[in-house]
This record gives C-alpha cells, structure tokens and sequence, in this order.
C-alpha cells in the first residue's frame, strides 16, 4: 500500500481552503454588518460591466485566503525538509 496519496491530499487541501475562504467570507461581512450599515444581501447581478466591478471588489477574500494557504504551505515543506535534514545530521 502506498503511503503517498498525492490526489487525495490535494483534494482534501482544496475542499479545506473552500470551507475556510466561506467561513472567513461570511465571519467578515457578519462583523462588518454588525459595526457597519447591516447585512446585505446581493441579487444576480445582470450584464457584463456590472458583474466585472462586483468581481473586482470581492476579489481581495479569495487573494487573502490563497497568499495564507501558500504561506501555511511554505512553512510546512520548510518544517519538513529542517526536520528530515536533521534526522540525516543525527545519522552522520
């Protein structure tokens, strides 16, 4: 059996950083209703020039969330690779 799933890992990461980009998405516009002008809610937006602007300003959530994920990512490889040069150090 193989201990390496690389598909299944990447599917799991993906579906988490969904769960956690909703989650933060709507703790954000909760807290921003609450101290703000209140909850809004938003209808389909009709036409090219429209949806384009409403893209571009809820642009910054998905960014935010994908910067912390490869960062998350980068420290985990680097953890990673310290602790597996250390184990060859300590067999040396």
């Amino acid at each position: 059996m193989q201990w390496w799933h690389p598909e299944a890992l990447w599917f799991a990461n993906i579906s988490n950083m969904i769960l956690w980009f909703t989650y933060v998405k709507g703790a954000v516009r909760a807290l921003t209703g609450k101290f703000g002008a209140g909850i809004t809610f938003k209808t389909t937006i009709k036409g090219a020039g429209k949806l384009l602007d409403s893209v571009l300003g809820d642009l910054w959530m998905p960014l935010l969330c994908f910067i912390l994920s490869a960062i998350s990512l980068g420290v985990g490889i680097h953890k990673l690779v310290s602790t597996a040069m250390a184990a060859l150090l300590a067999l040396v």
